[in-house]
Parts: structure tokens; sequence; C-alpha cells
């Protein structure tokens, strides 16, 4: 199910993330990752509209828009890839987004 986010879930927002971010990005150093939280946590997911992807009361995916057009972050678990989540999360915002922008690395690999 796809909800907005709530403040109080930042913290379990931020842990998907590294986790997300570390699987998904082998060529990057984890530690990397680790010193990124506070820009993530503070410029990014602080200041953008957020939804999750919830099952069973786990959060499994989120997405972030910044702006109303930037899509700053769309990560899935990675136990939970390739079930349509990231699929799903992406028509969401685009339904209330239809102009996104978005960058992404050129060596991320899919799994």
């Amino acid at each position: 199910m796809i909800r907005e986010a709530q403040r109080s879930e930042l913290p379990a927002i931020l842990e998907l993330w590294l986790e997300s971010t570390t699987w998904g990005h082998p060529f990057i150093k984890a530690n990397y990752w680790r010193e990124c939280i506070p820009l993530v946590r503070d410029a990014y997911l602080a200041n953008a509209q957020n939804w999750v992807w919830e099952e069973d009361s786990k959060l499994l995916g989120f997405v972030s828009i910044m702006e109303g057009r930037f899509l700053a972050a769309m990560f899935v678990a990675p136990k939970a890839v390739r079930r349509g989540i990231g699929k799903a999360l992406m028509q969401y915002v685009q339904q209330r987004h239809p102009h996104l922008m978005l960058e992404v690395y050129q060596k991320i690999n899919r799994r």
C-alpha cells in the first residue's frame, strides 16, 4: 500500500535508504553512504514530499519528490526488489507530478 510518509517515520526511511543504496551501488564504498546520512536526512528527506510502500507494518520502499518536480529518491528494500514496488511508486508520483526530473549514476547495474 502506498501512503504519505509521516515525519516520525523518517528514521525508518533513512535506514531503508542506507540498506538499499549500499546494496544498489556496490561500486561505491559503504562508508561513503554512511557519511551521507546527515545530508540525506536533513537536506533531502526533511524537505521532500515522501511516500512509502508498506506491507504488514513494514516499509519496503519509498519515493521522495522535491520542489514538486525533482525525483530526489526512490528506493526499495533489497528483499522486495522485482515485485513491482518501484514501478508502483513511480506511477503514483507521476500521476501527481507529471513533469519529473531525476539523476542517476551511470554505473548502476540491475540485479
